[in-house]
């Protein structure tokens, strides 16, 4: 898949999560009677239609920018050798600050994702709890 398309499907998918939220803020007023679902709402309008004119303009400028970036790469071409000399960061080199800074964001982001994974699973499972209370209830 090339970056051309990865980017216009990636904008789509986010507009219509964005479409979602609309109408789940919606039914979150409708069920609830929290105003919060409106503002909800409203943020999902704003968040579909910046998508849908981002992804006009992307599409409309990219031969530009897809010349803008050949003439980039080609007019770097003499800097690329100084910049591709391997480091001791590639040749892992234990002792070196460098990869050891490496290892601790690697270690970070890792603990930041993990955190994340972990709070999704559980809203998530309170809200199946809620929702089976809420068919007992009914």
């Amino acid at each position: 898949m090339s970056l051309k398309k990865f980017h216009i499907f990636f904008i789509s998918v986010s507009g219509l999560l964005a479409l979602g939220m609309v109408f789940w803020g919606v039914y979150f007023y409708k069920t609830t009677g929290n105003y919060s679902g409106f503002f909800f709402s409203g943020l999902g309008a704003a968040g579909t239609i910046l998508l849908y004119r981002y992804l006009r303009w992307f599409l409309e400028k990219y031969s530009r920018l897809l010349s803008l970036a050949v003439v980039s790469v080609i007019l770097g071409l003499p800097l690329w050798p100084r910049y591709l000399e391997a480091c001791s960061t590639c040749y892992q080199d234990p002792d070196n600050p460098l990869t050891q800074g490496t290892l601790w964001g690697v270690w970070f982001l890792m603990v930041v994702i993990v955190g994340v994974l972990l709070s999704i699973i559980f809203i998530a499972r309170g809200w199946i709890k809620r929702a089976n209370q809420l068919k007992t209830q009914l």
